[in-house]
C-alpha cells in the first residue's frame, strides 16, 4: 500500500513521524491481561478482606490460559519500545504485534471452547461475556486498518552525526 493511500491527518502522528497508538490500544492490552490480574489479585495483601474478590479470582483463573499472555507482554514490550532507539528485537515484534494479538484472542477463545467441550470448566456468565469480548477484539484485529497501518509503522532509528 502505497503512503499516499493512508487517510490519517498529521494529529494522527506523533513526533517521530509514525501513527500514534490509539488510546483504545492500551486498554485493549490491559483486557487481554487479564489472566496475570487474576492470579496476582489473591496475593495482594490489601485484598485480604476481600474474600469475594479472592473466591472470584480463584474461579476465573486457569494455569492453562497463561500462555496465551506471552504474545500480550511481546506486545506491551515492544509498545514501550517504540523509540527510534528500540531495538532490533522490539521493531521485529511490532512488526507482528496485529499477528501476535490474534493470535493471543484466538488462543483465549479456543481454550475456553475445549473447556465446555471436555466439561473441564462450567461456562458461567462471566466466561461468556469475556470470549464473546475475545470474538468482537479477534473481529476487530482483523478488520481494522488502523491497526495493520500501526503495526506496519516503528520509528527510524536515528542515525548518528560523526
Amino acid at each position: 500500500m502505497a503512503v499516499t493511500d493512508k487517510i490519517y491527518t498529521p494529529d494522527d502522528y506523533n513526533q517521530h513521524n509514525v501513527l500514534k497508538v490509539p488510546s483504545y490500544l492500551p486498554l485493549i492490552l490491559a483486557y487481554l491481561l487479564r489472566y496475570p490480574v487474576l492470579y496476582i489479585v489473591p496475593y495482594v495483601p490489601a485484598m485480604n478482606d476481600a474474600e469475594f474478590l479472592k473466591a472470584f479470582a480463584a474461579q476465573q483463573f486457569n494455569w492453562s490460559l497463561l500462555p496465551s499472555v506471552i504474545p500480550i507482554l511481546l506486545v506491551v514490550y515492544a509498545l514501550v519500545r517504540r523509540i527510534p532507539e528500540g531495538g532490533r528485537i522490539a521493531r521485529l515484534v511490532w512488526a507482528r504485534g496485529r499477528e501476535l494479538l490474534l493470535f493471543a484472542v484466538t488462543v483465549n477463545i479456543l481454550s475456553v471452547l475445549l473447556y465446555t467441550a471436555l466439561d473441564l470448566k462450567g461456562l458461567n456468565d462471566l466466561l461468556v461475556v469475556f470470549t464473546y469480548l475475545d470474538v468482537l477484539l479477534l473481529v476487530f484485529f482483523l478488520r481494522s486498518k488502523r491497526l495493520r497501518d500501526l503495526f506496519s509503522e516503528f520509528p527510524e532509528a536515528e542515525k548518528n552525526a560523526s
